[in-house]
C-alpha cells in the first residue's frame, strides 16, 4: 500500500463509522414505536414583552454581642430602608417581610471545652414589589 493510500483507508472507515452512527438512532425510534415512521424535532423560543412589574428583595444584617443589640440594630436598618420606601410614594408599592433570622456566632473552642456563643448575627430581608413600572423603585434609588 502506498502511503497515499493508506492516509485514505481510515478517512473510509471513519466516514462509514458515522454513518451508521446516524442511522442508528433512527432505526433504534422507529423500533420502539412498532416500526412506525415517527419524527423528532427540537426548538427554542424567546418571548420579549414590556415587564408588568418590579421585584427587588432588600436584606439588612448586623451583628452584636447581645441578641437586643443585634435586634435593635437590625430592626433600625429595616426603620430606614422602609421609611426611604414610603418617602418615594409609589401607590402600587408592596411590601412582604421575606426572612426575620437571629443567630449565635460562636468562638472557636479553646482546649477541649465546647465552643461558646461570642455574639449574635441578625437579619432581615423584605420583597418589595411595584405594579407601576412607569415610576420603578430604581428610579429613586440613590
Amino acid at each position: 500500500m502506498s502511503p497515499r493510500t493508506h492516509h485514505k483507508h481510515p478517512l473510509l472507515v471513519a466516514a462509514l463509522a458515522l454513518g451508521a452512527l446516524a442511522v442508528a438512532p433512527a432505526h433504534a425510534a422507529a423500533a420502539e414505536h412498532g416500526g412506525r415512521s415517527v419524527i423528532v424535532t427540537q426548538g427554542a423560543g424567546e418571548v420579549l414583552v414590556k415587564p408588568d412589574s418590579v421585584h427587588i428583595d432588600i436584606g439588612a444584617e448586623t451583628q452584636a454581642d447581645t441578641l437586643d443589640d443585634a435586634m435593635r440594630e437590625v430592626n433600625a436598618k429595616m426603620q430606614r430602608v422602609l421609611d426611604a420606601l414610603k418617602a418615594l410614594d409609589l401607590s402600587e408599592l408592596t411590601i412582604e417581610t421575606r426572612t426575620v433570622r437571629f443567630t449565635p456566632v460562636y468562638a472557636p473552642p479553646r482546649e477541649g471545652r465546647p465552643p461558646s456563643i461570642a455574639g449574635y448575627s441578625a437579619s432581615n430581608h423584605i420583597l418589595v414589589t411595584d405594579k407601576d413600572v412607569g415610576a420603578t423603585l430604581a428610579d429613586g434609588a440613590p
